[in-house]
């Protein structure tokens, strides 16, 4: 039954108290919906610790042990650096009695990180699956850059103009509100909310400058597919250049010695055919000497004509082997 009674009087809370958004290391003011009377001790509660973030002492608030370093003793309950531990239900009590009015619920938001360049597009992304209402885009605050009515009209923020940020047309089909900025400049970066009846999404937009094109650069030479000759791989190889030219040049000059007419003194080779066509050649250069002795002793000095023993001319001779018979 008590457990009963404390679900409902959270649930009765949510609905009477305050509810606050944050972003997450920004600073959020706690303020009572029903303050005090005065001569009451006031205390502000954090429900997921039972400690108290503050109390209320002449007529300025002192922090508690766990807020010391970012809570100020001022008449403003302002709480610094929130943290995801943050989050969650608050209560302010008057004499320790608490009023619904006074729960407040604090949930803190985490921003997206969205970097560009200058001059590209960026999406602004942002998903609801129980969104019904059209969404509203604002950025550092409150300025409006998109904003949707019920009946579909759209309409944009001094300064973004209507053709530079859009949200789809069905949105609401799809669950999708993203917010699309073309052509963004620097001075479009900063932190952007997007409202509907689900919870509240941050961006935050980084638009940086473009890097200048990289230099033209040659590049490095292809590996070459020659072997790399070594210093004694090239004088072997001149060595060889060299002992083979010598030896054509020297084969060369022994051909022309033995050929007729190719330089040199006329050599008569013997033995340069087989036995056989050697001694036969040997045996025809005799005959040829004898006879041309024969020749010589037969004719006349005084006539051209050849003369015989009986003293008429013959008629011819014949020549054969040997030493030249008639």
């Amino acid at each position: 039954m008590a457990l009963r009674f404390v679900c409902l009087l959270i649930s009765v809370g949510s609905v009477y108290g305050t509810f606050l958004e944050v972003i997450l290391e920004d600073s959020v003011e706690f303020r009572p919906t029903a303050p005090c009377k005065e001569g009451e001790n006031a205390q502000l509660l954090h429900t997921v610790h039972s400690q108290p973030v503050a109390s209320l002492e002449a007529g300025s608030w002192k922090p508690g042990p766990l807020y010391i370093d970012r809570l100020n003793q001022s008449a403003s309950l302002i709480l610094r650096r929130v943290n995801v531990k943050d989050g969650g239900k608050y209560e302010f009590t008057c004499n320790g009695e608490l009023e619904l009015a006074n729960i407040i619920e604090l949930r803190v938001i985490i921003p997206h990180v969205l970097s560009v360049f200058d001059g590209d597009d960026a999406k602004l992304p942002c998903h609801s699956d129980t969104a019904e209402k059209p969404p509203l885009w604002q950025k550092d605050g409150m300025l409006p850059v998109f904003e949707m009515n019920d009946s579909g009209n759209k309409s944009s923020g001094r300064g973004w103009g209507g053709s530079r940020v859009s949200v789809a047309d069905d949105w609401q089909r799809r669950g999708d509100m993203s917010l699309t900025i073309k052509n963004v400049t620097v001075s479009d970066g900063g932190l952007f909310l997007c409202k509907s009846s689900g919870p509240t999404v941050a961006v935050r937009l980084e638009v940086r400058g473009r890097p200048p094109p990289a230099p033209l650069t040659t590049p490095p030479p292809a590996p070459s597919t020659c072997p790399q000759w070594t210093a004694s791989a090239l004088l072997a190889c001149v060595f060889l250049g060299v002992g083979i030219f010598l030896g054509w040049k020297l084969k060369s000059r022994k051909r022309q010695q033995r050929e007729p007419g190719g330089g040199g003194e006329p050599m008569e080779v013997i033995n340069s055919h087989p036995r056989g066509e050697g001694l036969h050649h040997s045996s025809s250069v005799n005959e040829q000497r004898r006879a041309e002795e024969t020749r010589e002793s037969d004719t006349d000095p005084q006539s051209s004509q050849p003369l015989v023993s009986n003293g008429h001319p013959r008629a011819g001779r014949s020549y054969g082997g040997g030493y030249g018979g008639i």
